[in-house]
């Protein structure tokens, strides 16, 4: 069984590889699976706070 380990991060805070696989994840689920291809990238995520939820394991 594996355990949901949530992060909270501000952008400075982000590793290439989190910030990397946080865009990766939003594009799969907004552009491709509800087909909405428009720009993700806003200019709001270097002021927001960024909550995620990662597998350990």
């Amino acid at each position: 069984m594996s355990n949901i380990i949530w992060k909270i991060k501000t952008f400075e805070e982000f590793t290439v590889p989190e910030l990397y696989s946080v865009l990766k994840a939003r594009i799969d689920v907004f552009v491709i699976e509800q087909n909405c291809p428009y720009p993700d990238l806003d200019n709001y995520d270097q002021k927001a706070v960024h909550i995620w939820a990662e597998e350990e394991g």
